[in-house]
C-alpha cells in the first residue's frame, strides 16, 4: 500500500468544505471527456489564475497513474506548472446493519 501524501510539515492533506470553490461546471454525455474536463479547468484558470496544485479522484479522465499512462489532464496541468495529486484509493465498506428492527 502506498504511503499517504503528507504536507511538508508532516501533516496529512485534509481538504474541507470551506476551502473548496467551484470555478466551473459543465455537463457532458456519459462520464465526460478529456476535452470537456480541460475546457472547464481552463475556464477556472481564466477566472482565478493557475493553481499551484490540483486534487482529483482517480478517474481515467484525470489520471492514468494506476493504469500505467499519463492522462491528457495531467500533461496539460504540468505544462502550466500545476502539481497534480490524486485521492487515495478507498475500498467502500458496507453500511452497518442495526438489530433494532424488532424492538418497539
Amino acid at each position: 500500500m502506498a504511503a499517504r501524501r503528507r504536507h511538508p510539515g508532516g501533516r496529512r492533506w485534509h481538504p474541507d468544505d470551506h476551502s473548496r470553490y467551484l470555478t466551473g461546471l459543465a455537463a457532458g454525455v456519459g462520464d465526460g471527456s478529456a476535452e470537456l474536463v480541460w475546457a472547464v479547468m481552463l475556464a477556472g484558470i481564466t477566472e482565478c489564475g493557475i493553481p499551484a496544485m490540483s486534487l482529483t479522484d482517480n478517474g481515467t479522465v484525470y489520471t492514468g497513474r494506476l493504469r500505467g499512462y499519463e492522462a491528457a489532464f495531467e500533461i496539460n496541468l504540468r505544462s502550466v506548472g500545476t502539481r497534480t495529486i490524486n485521492s487515495a484509493r478507498i475500498t467502500p465498506r458496507p453500511a452497518a446493519k442495526s438489530n433494532d428492527s424488532g424492538r418497539p
